[in-house]
């Protein structure tokens, strides 16, 4: 299936990934696709309201929203600091130390994205359909950057 050619291509780049930005606009797509059973994709501006639905969805338990909200947060603050030419160097490393628990949250880590995981069983309970998630106008988020998928769920 494309949905799960996607997750696994999503899982198998965040795994391998070390940049902390890349991660997360690797991680919340994944969990997108994984909960929805549809390929997602996001710009940077849709992570943190898609962050945030996840979690009033009830998709994300408070302690993984709070962590990754937290995550993205600092996310944002890294990439402000180094376009500023600020020193970014303590905060760059306090999200490399915090990357291996983002990408448990996602369930990357363990590997566990193969046939018979509770990720695998998430992600086809949904008939599988790619959705266009970038926010540029073509239909994949709301007038006000939320994304949002075929059905109008997330």
């Amino acid at each position: 299936r494309e949905v799960a050619a996607h997750a696994a291509a999503l899982a198998a780049q965040l795994k391998a990934c070390q940049d902390p930005p890349a991660a997360l606009s690797l991680a919340v797509p994944l969990i997108v696709t994984r909960l929805l059973g549809k390929a997602a994709s996001l710009p940077g501006r849709a992570l943190a309201p898609t962050i945030a639905r996840l979690h009033t969805s009830g998709a994300l338990s408070d302690s993984d929203h709070q962590q990754l909200a937290a995550y993205h947060f600092k996310v944002v603050a890294l990439l402000t600091a180094s376009s500023g030419n600020g020193d970014s160097s303590e905060l760059q490393a306090k999200l490399q130390a915090a990357l291996p628990a983002v990408k448990a949250l996602v369930g990357v880590s363990s590997g566990d994205t193969g046939p018979g995981s509770d990720a695998t069983a998430a992600r086809d309970k949904a008939p599988g359909e790619v959705v266009d998630e970038r926010g540029d106008g073509d239909g994949g988020s709301s007038p006000g950057g939320e994304p949002v998928t075929g059905d109008g769920s997330l």
